[in-house]
């Protein structure tokens, strides 16, 4: 065989093996399965910052489990109404003497004490007050012969201040009730002109707790509870505030000091 046939066969035999390998690089993406088509919400993040408090989702989003779990609350709270911008003015209820209007006469099961002297908030005297039996009334009321109607929808909030030596008061020692009158602009037993449709009171207590006490009050420390009227959910509708009572809790009997009772009422 001479050179040429050699040269022939050779080149035959290049034709034959380049025909028949597949380079690995085509062979693995051969191999490689189609990529799945992503839908554009699964591939969205959620930015938890643009969740709101009460874990709405951002616009567009869908909510995870986690996120849809909301805590059970086992009593309704109060709504909370922004405090209005309008014009007030203070009714000092007490301060170092009881309103011209105003009477404790009307109390239940209470000692209580006008010219208390050793814990006093602002001034030379406050009220100390016992609570003899469960949900004792410390009453203050309007006089048959006051000088001032409380219209229900001019008082915007009442508000006091409380101190306790040695020991604690916790959110539910203490609950605090606004009462009045569709018929008379004072307070008047057995009053009857509000009623309600089922068989809740007619003027609901609301403990310390669902007004702004989020913690239990330190011992030997003032502290301010306001109650804002339009915040009670359960209040029947009614024209005059003819009494405000401060009740013990069942297990509460020790004496406590109070001060600075106020009304805010709206300017006319």
């Amino acid at each position: 065989m001479n050179r040429y046939s050699v040269g022939f066969l050779l080149f035959l035999l290049w034709i034959t093996v380049g025909c028949t390998t597949v380079p690995q690089q085509e062979a693995a993406q051969d191999n490689v399965e189609p990529a799945p088509t992503i839908n554009t919400v699964f591939s969205t993040a959620v930015d938890k910052n643009l969740l709101s408090d009460d874990r709405s989702t951002a616009e567009g989003l869908s909510a995870t489990p986690e996120q849809q779990e909301v805590a059970p609350t086992l009593t309704p709270l109060p709504t909370l109404t922004p405090k209005p911008t309008v014009e007030m003015k203070i009714v000092k209820i007490f301060g170092d003497t009881l309103h011209e209007d105003w009477s404790l006469q009307n109390s239940r099961a209470v000692d209580y004490d006008l010219n208390e002297s050793a814990f006093v908030y602002e001034g030379s005297t406050a009220i100390s007050y016992k609570p003899n039996l469960e949900y004792a009334d410390l009453a203050f009321t309007v006089n048959e012969d006051a000088n001032d109607v409380y219209l229900r929808d001019k008082v915007l909030a009442v508000r006091f201040w409380l101190y306790s030596v040695g020991e604690y008061v916790n959110t539910d020692a203490l609950l605090v009730s606004v009462v009045g009158s569709n018929d008379f602009p004072y307070w008047v037993a057995d009053d009857n002109s509000v009623v309600t449709q089922d068989s809740r009171p007619v003027f609901p207590a609301t403990r310390l707790y669902y007004l702004n006490v989020e913690e239990d009050i330190p011992p030997d420390t003032w502290f301010q509870v306001e109650l804002w009227l339009n915040d009670l959910i359960y209040d029947p509708q009614y024209e005059y505030v003819t009494g405000i009572y401060i009740k013990n809790d069942e297990n509460f009997f020790r004496t406590i000091y109070i001060d600075d009772v106020e009304l805010l009422v709206q300017q006319n």
